[in-house]
């Protein structure tokens, strides 16, 4: 076996790490983009004047 770059894969590594990131990003609740920022006001329009 040759030697390998400490930062890469294997083709089975790879193919296991991106079907556990599918299934974590699967697996994460959704959150509305106003409750990402804490202690945002909503956004509102401005009068034009």
């Amino acid at each position: 076996m040759a030697k390998s770059d400490p930062e890469t894969y294997s083709d089975e590594e790879t193919k296991a790490r991106a079907e556990a990131a599918l299934k974590r990003m699967l697996a994460t609740p959704h959150k509305p983009h106003e409750k990402l920022k804490k202690g945002a006001k909503p956004a509102s329009r401005r009068a034009k004047g």
